[in-house]
């Protein structure tokens, strides 16, 4: 039984996700491994996949892995590309030290 593929992301879910993030990325973006670090990452992943399906205009509900993959992208992009959108200027922001 195969997965099907779920809809690309629109600009409107993508901005609430890197907004989501702003909120979150001290908890998500911490290098550290240890588990209560590992528990608090994982309660902020869960935290922010309810915050993102019940955000307004959101039709899709989205798992935390899909989330996650979303934001590795969306984080990968950033750093890649030396284009100077309002996203990836807030992308950038939030991986700055």
């Amino acid at each position: 039984m195969s997965e099907q593929r779920r809809s690309n992301y629109i600009n409107l879910e993508l901005n609430a996700i890197v907004g989501l993030m702003e909120k979150y990325s001290s908890i998500i973006e911490c290098k550290k491994t240890d588990p209560t670090t590992r528990t608090a990452k994982e309660k902020a992943w869960h935290q922010l996949r309810s915050c993102y399906n019940t955000h307004q205009g959101m039709e899709i509900q989205r798992s935390v892995s899909e989330l996650k993959a979303c934001w590795k992208n969306l984080k990968f992009k950033a750093l890649k590309d030396s284009c100077s959108s309002q996203l990836i200027e807030r992308i950038k922001r939030i991986l700055s030290p």
